[in-house]
């Protein structure tokens, strides 16, 4: 487990991450899928979570998806898409930009949505929250996760669980959607799943050359192998992946 994790979160916490990332692997319906998302909002004390995958409009805004929703009020569905919000949301236009950790608030101060949208997000209590994706290593695709509540609040604890668990639910959610890829069986040499096990406990590239006793650069070599023999598109996606493929144990 990495160890910024384990001097942010409580020993119960870190029991609760254990037991839905072990619970993960094993997801294979929509309902047990939201029974996970469930799962998260409690540990990062939000209210609403949903989860999309899809792309980018080509005008901008969103394209194409499927959407599963764990809690998020239905009523707000339908008056956001149609209102076509779906096509100004700021949240989306961040999330299919960087596809990184994101703060509503500060999203907000970037691009400012019409007052009507953010009129509509007070009234359900979905104006404050954080959204996460990992892109599909191949095409324009991509996650959307977005935990919403007016008492979650912007703290180091609650972005580093979702950079740890979304890779893992981006998995299950491709898997549920039926998007993996048909691929051969994954091969790692015995020093790649070396490097994958210390990345797993949440080591740097300085930190494992100085445990395998190699230099950085060497360290580097075989991380980019492994991200480009698992099609990740960083460090935690290749452990997620790695980690469901049954290349390294989980515990």
């Amino acid at each position: 487990m990495d160890t910024q994790l384990k001097r942010l979160l409580s020993k119960k916490d870190l029991a609760i991450l254990t037991e839905i990332i072990f619970k993960n692997l094993s997801c294979a319906g929509e309902e047990s899928f939201r029974g996970l998302l469930l799962d998260v909002r409690q540990l990062i004390q939000s209210e609403y979570v949903m989860c999309l995958m899809g792309d980018r409009a080509p005008g901008g805004g969103l394209g194409t998806f499927d959407i599963i929703n764990a809690n998020y009020p239905y009523e707000w569905f339908e008056r956001y898409f149609t209102r076509k919000y779906c096509k100004i949301d700021p949240i989306i236009k961040e999330n299919f930009d960087s596809f990184a950790v994101q703060y509503w608030a500060d999203t907000y101060k970037k691009h400012m949505p019409p007052k009507d949208f953010i009129m509509l997000a007070e009234d359900f209590c979905l104006a404050n929250g954080y959204t996460y994706g990992i892109k599909h290593s191949t095409g324009t695709k991509g996650s959307l996760f977005s935990f919403a509540g007016s008492s979650i609040e912007r703290h180091v604890r609650n972005e580093t669980i979702l950079k740890h668990i979304i890779p893992h639910l981006h998995q299950s959610l491709m898997r549920i959607l039926k998007l993996m890829d048909k691929k051969r069986p994954l091969s790692l040499s015995i020093r790649e799943k070396e490097v994958l096990i210390w990345l797993k406990e949440g080591k740097s590239s300085w930190d494992i050359s100085r445990i395998l006793h190699v230099s950085e650069r060497t360290v580097n070599f075989h991380i980019e192998n492994i991200m480009r023999k698992l099609d990740a598109v960083n460090r935690t996606h290749a452990v997620a992946i790695a980690i469901e493929q049954r290349l390294i144990n989980f515990d």
